[in-house]
C-alpha cells in the first residue's frame, strides 16, 4: 500500500526492475500508437466498416489518436475526462488538483449547512498544508488498517495527504467528505482518517494499476515533453510524477514518438467531449482547449461532478442519443440542467437532510 501513498522513486525502480526480469514483453511496443493499431486490427477482425468510439481519462489519448490515424474507421466519438495532445500527463496534476480543490472548496463555503459547520474552510486548508508540508519525514501516526483492522503505524508525509486528498476528489461521492477531513485534520492535529482513505486509495491502485504499461507510455510519450519551465513545487502535489519518471525512465527502453503525436485533433468526426466541473485532473478548460481545435464537436460540463461522467444516467442518455442519430444535431440536454453536487458531510453520519 505504501508503495503508492508514501512513493520512493528509488523503490519504484526497484519494484519496475524486478517485474521486468519475469516479463516476456518488450515494453518499447506498448505504447498508445501501437495500441490504436491494435484497436483498428480488432475493428477488422470483427467485420466492422466503422465504429463508435468511447474513450475516458487515459482512453482520451488513445481516442484521440485513433481518430487522427483512422479517421474513416469512426462513426462517432465520445471523449469524457480529456486531456489533450499536447500535455505530458501527470505534469498538469498538481495546478489542476489545487483548482479542483479550490472550487470545493468555495463551493462549500457557498452552502449554510456547509459552511456553518467548517467555518474558514480555506484557511483551515492552508494550516492543513503547511503542518504536512515534508515530503520525506512526517509524523509516526497510528492507523487502523480499513481491510485487515489491525493497526499499522505510518509516516504521514506530504505525499499521504496529497495522495489521499487526489483521488477523493475524482469522485463527487468523496468530494463531499473533503471538507469535513480537511476541517478535523486541520483543528485537532489527527489526519488519521485522511491517511485511512489513503490507505484505501493505495490498495485500489495496486489492483487498478499497470505498472509495465503506465511508464512505457509515460516514459516514451511524456518524459520527453516534460516541461522544464514551470514551477508546481508549491502545489500540494509538487512535481511528485515527474520525480517518478525522472528516476524509473532511464531503466525503461522506449521508442521515440513521432513528432506528429503530440498535434492537435482537427478531424471532421462527430466528437461529443464531456467534462466534469469539479474534475480534479482533465478539468473542462482541458475540453474547451479540444473544442478549439475540432471541426465538428460539442463540448457538454456537468455541473458539480468530477472526473468521468458518462457513467450519470443524464449523460448515458445523451451519449445514447448521439450515437442513434450519428451526429451532434439538436441533442436534448435538458437533464443537465438537474445536475449539481452531492451533499456535502457535515458529519460523520452524512449531509444535512
Amino acid at each position: 500500500d505504501e508503495d503508492w501513498i508514501n512513493p520512493d522513486p528509488a523503490r519504484a525502480v526497484e519494484i519496475l526492475k524486478g517485474c521486468m526480469e519475469n516479463w516476456d514483453a518488450d515494453l518499447r511496443f506498448y505504447t498508445t500508437t501501437a495500441a490504436a493499431y491494435d484497436l483498428d486490427a480488432l475493428r477488422a477482425h470483427l467485420g466492422f466498416e466503422s465504429i463508435n468510439l468511447v474513450g475516458g481519462s487515459y482512453g482520451t489519448r488513445l481516442g484521440q489518436v485513433y481518430l487522427k490515424e483512422f479517421p474513416d474507421r469512426v462513426r462517432t466519438a465520445i471523449l469524457d475526462g480529456i486531456a489533450p495532445m499536447r500535455l505530458a500527463l501527470g505534469s498538469e496534476h498538481g495546478p489542476s488538483l489545487d483548482q479542483a480543490l479550490g472550487n470545493i472548496i468555495e463551493a462549500c463555503e457557498g452552502d449554510d449547512a456547509c459552511n456553518e459547520a467548517f467555518p474558514n474552510l480555506a484557511s483551515a486548508f492552508e494550516t492543513l498544508k503547511a503542518d504536512y508540508d515534508q515530503w520525506d519525514n512526517g509524523p509516526l501516526i497510528t492507523v487502523t488498517h480499513p481491510r485487515r483492522g489491525e493497526a499499522m503505524d505510518l509516516s504521514f508525509t506530504r505525499s499521504v495527504l496529497a495522495t489521499a486528498l487526489r483521488f477523493l476528489a475524482y469522485d463527487p461521492s468523496t468530494q463531499m467528505l473533503l471538507p469535513y477531513l480537511i476541517h478535523e485534520a486541520a483543528t485537532t492535529g489527527q489526519p488519521n482518517r485522511i491517511a485511512t482513505q489513503a490507505i484505501i486509495v493505495g490498495e485500489q491502485m495496486d489492483d487498478a494499476i499497470a505498472v509495465g504499461l503506465n511508464f512505457s507510455v509515460g516514459c516514451a510519450e511524456d518524459w520527453p515533453i516534460w516541461p522544464t519551465d514551470s514551477d508546481v513545487s508549491q502545489t500540494l502535489l509538487g512535481d511528485m510524477i515527474g520525480e517518478l519518471y525522472e528516476a524509473v525512465c532511464p531503466s525503461v527502453s522506449v521508442l521515440p514518438v513521432d513528432e506528429a503525436f503530440h498535434a492537435p485533433y482537427q478531424g471532421t468526426t462527430p466528437l461529443l467531449i464531456l467534462s466534469g466541473q469539479f474534475d480534479p485532473v482533465t478539468p473542462p478548460s482541458d475540453g474547451e482547449e479540444v473544442l478549439a481545435t475540432s471541426q465538428n464537436a460539442l463540448h457538454l460540463v456537468a455541473k458539480g461532478r468530477g472526473h468521468i461522467v458518462i457513467t450519470l444516467p443524464c449523460m448515458a442518455s445523451i451519449a445514447t442519443q448521439f450515437i442513434t442519430q450519428g451526429n451532434l444535431d439538436d441533442l436534448d440536454t435538458s437533464c443537465m440542467d438537474a445536475l449539481g453536487p452531492e451533499p456535502f458531510f457535515t458529519d460523520l453520519l452524512g449531509p444535512t437532510p
